[in-house]
Parts: C-alpha cells; structure tokens; sequence
C-alpha cells in the first residue's frame, strides 16, 4: 500500500494515476534489485522477455517536470530518471519508479519523490535480495500482477492481529510522527 503526496508532486501523482487506472504495470518485470537500497519496476520494455538487456531503457518517450521536494526516506516512492549529463533539468521518466529500503541523503535534491510504502515493505525486502545479473536484474521475473488506486478517506489504518483480542486496526509506522512510530516500538 502505497500513500501518495499530491500537494508535493501533483504532475507526478496523475501520471502514475493515469498509468495505474490504464492497467499499463500490469505484466510489468522489476528490472532493478539492489539489497537494501532500492527495488525499481515501471519500464514497458519489460513486458517482452527477449529484450531483457533493453530493460531499464524504456519509458523515456514521455518525461515528467521534477517535482523534486520530499526527502528519500525508508519505503519512499519516487521516479527513475537519466543522468544530469544528459537530463540537466532532472525530469523523470514517465513511467519507471523505484521504492527506497532506507534512507538515502545522497539522493536528495535529485529525483521525485511522490509516495511512501505504508504497508508491505516486508514485500520490496524479499524482492531486494533476489539473485540478480550484472545489471542488478533480477534473475527470476517477478511481476507486478497489477496496481489498483483506491481513495482513502478518513485516518489510514491497518487490520492488525493482537494477542487474545482478535482483529484491531492501526495506523502504520509510515503514517505515524517520529514520536508515534517512537512509542510504537517502546510499547
């Protein structure tokens, strides 16, 4: 589950929109595993298994403004882009998008950020320490099978399972303040 900003990156957010309602990630490979650094999927190229060394290298017949403004922190979600080299302005890709497993200063100032993981991060973990090539592609295709917008109204919540109590709900640590998540976790 991911919570998207779209005060902060609103060109961002509508075109991920747009792609998600289209059904264009159904089918799609992640094309980039790094242990505990980043997952990354989005690329159209990877719908077609003969160009698996092309992947990484599509979507780039559209590219978004950057909307450069949140900070890389764990389970954010943000755009893959070219080079400064080659793309000064920093304009993402218009469809690849990667998720953080930490957080990642050096990546400030310089790509997108429109989302944050709230649940299932454990998910983008097991997914970061597949055997990969040597172009970070992961060995076996793992696929997005397809990625669904819903809208949230009211506090986000979780079903969570207690001791002896049955089904509760709670707010995930990515939804909560540094003193919530603090608390959570002494408690």
């Amino acid at each position: 589950m991911i919570e998207l900003f779209p005060n902060d990156a609103p060109q961002t957010v509508n075109n991920f929109i747009d792609h998600c309602d289209s059904g264009f990630y159904n089918g799609l490979a992640f094309h980039r595993a790094i242990e505990g650094f980043l997952v990354q999927t989005g690329d159209p190229l990877t719908s077609d298994e003969s160009a698996r060394l092309k992947w990484g290298t599509g979507g780039e017949d559209k590219t978004i403004p950057g909307e450069i403004k949140r900070p890389h922190r764990i389970g954010a979600v943000a755009m893959a882009r070219r080079s400064d080299k080659v793309n000064p302005e920093r304009r993402s890709n218009g469809s690849q998008f990667y998720m953080t497993l930490g957080n990642y200063g050096a990546l400030e100032g310089k790509y997108t950020v429109f989302g944050q993981i709230v649940s299932g991060l454990e998910t983008i973990k097991r997914i970061s320490i597949m055997p990969v090539d040597a172009n970070d592609c992961p060995v076996a295709r793992i696929e997005v099978k397809s990625i669904k917008v819903i809208t949230q109204k009211g506090p986000m919540q979780l079903p969570s399972m207690s001791s002896g109590d049955g089904l509760r709900y709670i707010k995930p640590d990515a939804a909560r303040s540094l003193v919530g998540r603090v608390f959570r976790h002494i408690w």
